[in-house]
């Protein structure tokens, strides 16, 4: 998906190296000037992925519009990695809701009936 500067392909720390660690670096920096922790170790393009998708569930997002953001095309991948990785307490989805500003998806607030993908 991403070349390296010179046109050829990638190699697993490509992203890393050109974009993360300076995007975390300064995220230190921020995160510092405000007495804050820092980002935590190891943060890699699959970690963000994984992350991502893990919140766009515990918002309660429709999972065939989570399915199309990540490029899943079957609901019981989706359902079986991204539910288990973050528990939720009573009240706790409408504090995540409150910290990430969320909005309902364009997609999943026009849905009235599962969506059915074919291939």
């Amino acid at each position: 998906m991403f070349a390296t500067a010179a046109g050829a392909p990638d190699n697993r720390n490509n992203v890393h190296n050109r974009l993360l660690r300076r995007a975390v670096e300064l995220a230190d920096q921020r995160l510092d000037e405000r007495g804050l922790a820092g980002m935590p170790d190891r943060i890699t393009p699959h970690s963000l992925r994984r992350t991502f998708v893990s919140l766009l569930v515990a918002l309660g997002e429709d999972v065939y519009y989570v399915m199309g953001q990540v490029g899943h095309t079957d609901p019981k991948l989706t359902l079986t990695v991204y539910t288990k990785q973050m528990e939720r307490r009573d009240g706790e989805r409408e504090k995540l809701k409150a910290l990430v500003g969320a909005a309902p998806s364009p997609v999943a607030s026009r849905l009235k009936a599962p969506l059915r993908i074919t291939r």
